[in-house]
């Protein structure tokens, strides 16, 4: 089911921070921070990345703890306790090891069980031993007041449990067989956490990247997705993640970039996603013609969960084989969403400008920009980073009557 679509993505990111991992010098952990528009296609790559370090190559193979935050947190209260508990489960998952088997596990857990019980949960016998963790896991997840308790009791108690987990983890890591070099910890869906205000009224966004995670000090390589949003901020993720390196997943381009040629199409990055989609359904069967997969492919502005999404609404709009009219069919209702989401905003006028030049204008705030990237109504691209409007807004009526700045 995969396509590679590292050529219309300006080279293969995700292989890159593979040959980063493969290649630290042993006890030296690399952090890397990965961010891209919803529907980039992250999940995809992080898993095929998964994958790829568990292979032994050059006798080197690695123990990947893959989480995502999704199924392990709730996404209004996710901060680094939390996430630090998430890590400590789906380690617990792994099948190649046991707690039981490492003298930290015990201390940690006890430390948990007296945080547990010092904002009035009860800890019964489900909760009593490690074994409880993945219990632990469910109760994060479903029960807010759970997490926010534990977040908040946890307070005076965090450095104990990062110095505990490192401890646990250089435990861990001295019981793998030989060809299994490090740990490796990759934290998916991050980047999709609602921006909101803390308990403080700081911002959650800087609050959790900017200040809590840089504290995730493992003796294991991070690699961790983050809002694309925060490309835009004051936080320099960087330096706070002690010079960390950060990868944007762009868009599959299929409009031409802007170079001062007359734009149409961008022949490789609709191909690349014709062969995405030939992978899912049988093309010559389902649609009508050519253009009518074209089109698809074209009003998704290059975003692969917008194109399968478009492409499985079809099936309530009319039967097969899908033509060009019911694919604009789809489509329409997605306009409406953004027409809904447009009405007076006051970035509106500069629209045209970003469609015309690719770039965002001198009067573009950077709440502005983080507001354009993060609902996808403007799109970023590779080679140059550069920018469009996304094909569903150019078809609302809230853009072509917008007047763009003289």
């Amino acid at each position: 089911m995969h396509e590679d679509l590292s050529a219309v993505q300006g080279g293969d990111r995700i292989g890159r921070i593979e040959l980063r991992v493969r290649e630290a010098w042993r006890d030296s952990y690399l952090r890397e921070l990965v961010t891209g528009h919803a529907g980039c296609g992250k999940s995809t790559e992080l898993l095929r990345l998964v994958t790829e370090l568990r292979q032994p190559k050059q006798g080197k193979a690695f123990h990947v703890v893959y989480l995502d935050a999704y199924d392990y947190l709730n996404p209004h209260e996710v901060r680094l306790p939390q996430i630090l508990m998430a890590l400590l489960v789906a380690l617990s998952e792994e099948p190649r090891w046991d707690l039981k088997q490492t003298r930290t596990a015990p201390v940690l857990w006890d430390r948990v069980r007296k945080i547990l019980g010092s904002f009035g949960r009860e800890v019964g016998k489900d909760l009593a031993e490690t074994t409880g963790l993945p219990l632990l896991r469910s109760l994060f997840r479903v029960d807010l007041n759970f997490a926010r308790g534990f977040r908040k009791s946890s307070q005076d108690h965090i450095a104990e449990l990062l110095t505990l987990t490192r401890d646990l983890i250089t435990e861990v890591a001295a019981q793998l067989p030989p060809e299994i070099v490090g740990v490796v910890f990759i934290v998916d869906n991050l980047e999709k956490l609602p921006e909101s205000e803390t308990d403080g009224g700081a911002s959650l966004h800087e609050t959790l990247f900017g200040r809590e995670l840089p504290l995730l000090d493992l003796p294991a390589h991070l690699i961790l997705t983050y809002p694309i949003a925060l490309n835009y901020s004051s936080v320099g993720l960087r330096q706070l993640f002690a010079n960390a390196r950060q990868t944007t997943i762009p868009m599959v381009g299929v409009r031409a970039k802007p170079d001062g040629a007359p734009r149409g199409d961008d022949p490789a990055g609709i191909a690349a996603l014709r062969r995405l989609l030939g992978r899912r359904v049988a093309l010559d069967d389902v649609f009508a013609d050519s253009e009518a997969i074209t089109e698809a492919v074209r009003l998704s502005g290059g975003c692969v969960r917008d194109l399968l999404r478009i492409v499985g609404e079809l099936p309530s709009y009319g039967p097969q084989p899908y033509t060009h009219a019911l694919v604009r069919d789809v489509a329409a209702d997605l306009i409406n969403d953004y027409e809904r989401l447009l009405q007076g905003k006051p970035y509106l006028g500069l629209l045209h400008a970003i469609a015309d030049t690719g770039e965002f204008p001198a009067a573009t705030t950077d709440e502005w920009k983080r507001q354009l990237l993060m609902n996808l109504i403007v799109l970023e691209y590779d080679t140059g980073t550069w920018y469009d409007v996304h094909p569903l807004v150019k078809a609302t009526r809230a853009f072509r009557s917008a007047v763009p700045p003289r």
